[in-house]
C-alpha cells in the first residue's frame, strides 16, 4: 500500500477536516494511538474489537459536536 493509516488519516484531514475519523488497526501500540490521536483521529480500536466498543466510541464522538 502507498499509504498506511496515518498517511489515510491525514490525506482525509486535508480534504475534509470536519469528518471524524476513526483508525482500525490490528497492530496497535500505545506509540501508534498517541500518533493518531495527535494527528487528528478521534479514536482508535484496536482489532479485534467488539461491536459495543465501536457503538461507544461513537456516542462519544456524537456527543461533542
Amino acid at each position: 500500500p502507498e499509504l498506511d493509516g496515518i498517511g489515510v488519516l491525514e490525506a482525509s484531514q486535508k480534504i475534509s477536516p470536519a469528518i471524524p475519523f476513526i483508525l482500525i488497526s490490528g497492530h496497535a501500540t500505545a506509540d501508534d494511538v498517541a500518533l493518531a490521536l495527535s494527528k487528528g483521529a478521534k479514536g482508535f480500536l484496536g482489532k479485534p474489537f467488539q461491536p459495543e466498543q465501536l457503538e461507544k466510541l461513537l456516542e462519544v464522538i456524537n456527543s461533542t459536536k
